[in-house]
Formats: structure tokens, sequence, C-alpha cells
């Protein structure tokens, strides 16, 4: 892609100057239409001066902050992409080792399977299409989602300072990623809910009351008895959420430049887009016949939800649907032809596959339901609606971070269907990678040779 596109590329035209004055030292010159935080250019200045430092000893000539290798940044975060997804897939799924049990050969082999899966599963995953194509160009987002990923592995091994700390380089990539370091703080919580809600006693009691003020007295007695403990997790990532909610009130908006374009609104059909998408992109994990069966038989058993959830989306459609400008302007992009050539075909297009999206709902909280419990769906399901709902522009690229997490957290799948998530991927990366260099075309206004991408 480098040898066709060794030029700046549409926001690489911004980021790159931008890394380039860093590596000159020169911090305090800033393009006023970046709209994200300099973490990624901090990283690319030390990045950039180890390379020096390496180039000088071994007696090299290589510009450290050319185009080329600021790209090349990115082999960096995908490396760490792969081993943070490994190790959160195997403390997902692999059973920790007792040091008192005896040694068993069956349960070592056992263990020993599950890593193997968890590595390649691993290796799907940090091959996930928008990922991988954004590794051969400066974008932030190889970069935000590998912060993001350790940020949420070390607050599960309990390191919470260090999951908080990690957390802040992952917002000075995105801001946004401050809602999954609120999210990791959540699900730190919700092991302690979860663990005292599984006492025999508690789950006694729950069972034979059926009046949900039994709930909420025993969601205030676990708070008090453990309230110690949990204010000891979570004030590292309430000093977070409050230098971040400074810096909002300080510039004013959660963009740093460019305000005017991204105006937050409530486009609740973000959802449903992240729905279609997530659907589309775990197709071989989630489109099965027997699980198409068991919805019709429980969307029909169950109608009155159904219903309600069919009335709320056909509302959200009707009412809360934003257009933003760029993605009628900007034909460069595939959200264009899938806005133009799918969602407008026809004013009732957005209606007709409602049902679709009733599905990914229901089989993506089944799923998920499998490994994850309700108060763990419950607090996924806010950080994605924060994510996404006030994004007034429809950005594939919003949905890495969400998704990606969504996968991480799915049960460990059987050879025969990675193989087909594999096979997908990989024919989508071949696809937009081959269409990317094969397929440039010239806009009429100015001249220039433009490219399609995700």
């Amino acid at each position: 892609m480098n040898s066709v596109q060794p030029a700046s590329y549409m926001d690489e035209i911004f980021h790159i100057p931008q890394a380039q004055r860093y590596c000159r030292y020169n911090f305090y010159e800033w393009d006023s239409m970046i709209t994200t935080l300099p973490g990624m250019y901090i990283a690319s200045f030390f990045i950039a001066r180890l390379t020096a430092w390496i180039n000088y000893l071994s007696m090299g000539s290589v510009d450290a902050c050319s185009v080329l290798w600021l790209r090349f940044h990115n082999l960096a975060y995908t490396t760490g992409n792969y081993l943070v997804m490994y190790k959160l897939l195997e403390k997902f799924n692999c059973p920790p080792k007792n040091p008192k049990e005896k040694k068993n050969r069956q349960a070592e082999a056992e263990r020993d399977m599950i890593r193997i899966n968890c590595g390649i599963s691993a290796f799907v995953i940090s091959g996930f299409p928008l990922l991988y194509f954004f590794t051969f160009l400066y974008y932030t987002d190889q970069g935000s989602t590998f912060f993001t990923l350790l940020c949420y592995l070390l607050s599960l091994n309990a390191y919470h300072k260090s999951a908080a700390l990690v957390g802040v380089i992952a917002v000075l990539f995105r801001q946004t990623n401050v809602i999954w370091v609120m999210f990791a703080a959540g699900v730190s919580i919700a092991h302690i809910y979860d663990a005292s809600l599984r006492v025999s006693s508690v789950q006694e009691k729950l069972a034979l009351s059926t009046d949900y003020r039994t709930y909420y007295n025993i969601f205030v007695l676990i708070t008090k008895r453990q309230f110690n403990r949990i204010l000891s997790i979570v004030w590292p990532y309430i000093l977070v959420a409050v230098a971040f909610i400074a810096f909002v009130i300080y510039n004013g908006s959660i963009v740093v430049g460019d305000k005017g374009s991204h105006q937050p609104a409530l486009h609740i059909p973000q959802l449903l887009y992240f729905l279609s998408f997530s659907l589309f992109f775990s197709a071989p994990h989630l489109w099965r016949p027997s699980y198409v069966i068991s919805f019709i038989s429980d969307a029909i058993e169950y109608w009155y939800l159904t219903l309600i959830g069919a009335i709320t989306m056909v509302i959200s459609v009707y009412k809360f649907t934003f257009v933003h400008t760029y993605l009628l302007a900007d034909n460069r992009h595939y959200t264009f032809y899938v806005w133009r050539r799918l969602y407008n075909l026809h004013p009732t297009v957005p209606y007709l596959i409602i049902p679709i999206h009733l599905y990914a709902i229901y089989i993506i909280y089944k799923t998920l339901a499998e490994k994850r419990s309700n108060l763990w769906i419950f607090i996924f399901t806010i950080a994605v609606v924060l994510v996404t709902v006030p994004q007034r522009l429809l950005e594939f690229r919003y949905f890495i971070v969400p998704y990606v997490m969504m996968r991480l957290n799915f049960p460990l799948m059987s050879y025969p269907f990675l193989l087909l998530e594999i096979f997908l991927y990989f024919a989508l990366n071949y696809l937009t990678v081959v269409t990317f260099i094969n397929s440039p075309f010239v806009w009429l206004r100015n001249g220039e040779v433009q490219r399609f991408m995700w």
C-alpha cells in the first residue's frame, strides 16, 4: 500500500505533519483540524527517538519520522494487540492451575488445548478487517485499541492503578476511550457483586422472593459490606474521570479541533448500525439455523417484548436518524455506499431490517450470557450506548473497540467456525487492500487521485 500511496492520505494529511512536528521537538504548533488528543504523536516521538538511536548505533540512514516509518509504528501496536487479546482469552477461558492440585496430565492437556484455541482466536480477532486495514495507514485505531485492551487486562488482574494509568494513554489516543476505562472499573466492581450473589444463602433468598425490592435490598447490603473494597478499586478510575471532565469543561467540547463538524447528537440508530455491523462480522458464530429457529420461537412466545422492541426501533429510526454531511459527501468510504445503496435505497429499508436488529440483540445477548453475568452485559451495553449514540457521523471505525471487546467475551468457538471466520476476514482484507491498490479514481473538482477505504 505504501508503494502506491507513499504520500499522506485522508486523515493522514493532518496526523503525519503533526507527528513530524513532534519529531522536530515542536510541541506547540497544533493543527486545528485534528480532533483527538496528542497521544499518538507523543508515542511516535518516543518510538522515533528509539529508532534514531538504534539507527545511529548501526550507522544507518533511516528517517524515523518519514511517512513509511510512521505507518510502520503500527506494527508494534498490532503485535501488542495480539498478545493482549491472547492473555484476555486465556484469562476468560483457561481455568487457573491450583498449586495444591496434584499433577494431572489430562487436565494439563485440556489447558494446552484451550491455550491453542485462545492463540488461534487471538490471531483471528487481531486480523479484524478494520484493524488490519488501518495497520497500513497512520491512524489512531491500532494504538487506541491496544491501550484500551491493555487497560482492561490490567484491571481484570487487579492492577487497578496501572490500569488507570494505561487508561489515560488510551484516552490520549481517542477521547471516547474514557468510557472503556470506566467500563473496566465497572466490570471490576461487578465481579464483587456477582461473587456475593453466588453465595448460597443469597441465591436461596432470591429464589424464594418475587419482590424486586429484595434485589434492591441485597444490592444495598452488598454495597455497605464491600464499600471499602469497592472504593479501593475505583479511586484511580475516578481520578481519570474527574480529569477528563475537567478537560471537557476547559475545552468546551470532547473533541480538540474541528468542533463544528463533531457536534454530539442523540443518534439512537447508531446502535442499530452497530448491531448490523456485529452480525455481519460475527456471521460464522451468530448466523446458525438453530439460532434463527430459537429466535423465532422465543419471539413468538414473548411477543409483547418483541413488539416493544420493534416499536422502540421504529421510533428511533423515525425520530433520531441523523445524516452527517461527511457521509453524503465523501465517496471514498464504504459507509457512503452502504448508506446510499442499502439504507437509503428506499425509505422503508431501515424499517424492513428491524427484524434483523431484533435477532442481533437476541443472539448477541444469548452468546454473551454463556460466559458473562447479566450485570456484566448491562455495563457493556451502557458503554456501547455512550460510545456510539452521541456520534452524529456513521463511521465504522467507531465500532472497532466495542466489537473487539464483545468478540473477546464470546465463548471459545470450535475450529470449523474459527476457520469460517478466518475465511471471512481474509476475504475482506484481501478485497479491501486490493481495491485500495488497484482501483484508484479521480475527483473531478480537484483532479486528485482517491482510493476506497473503510
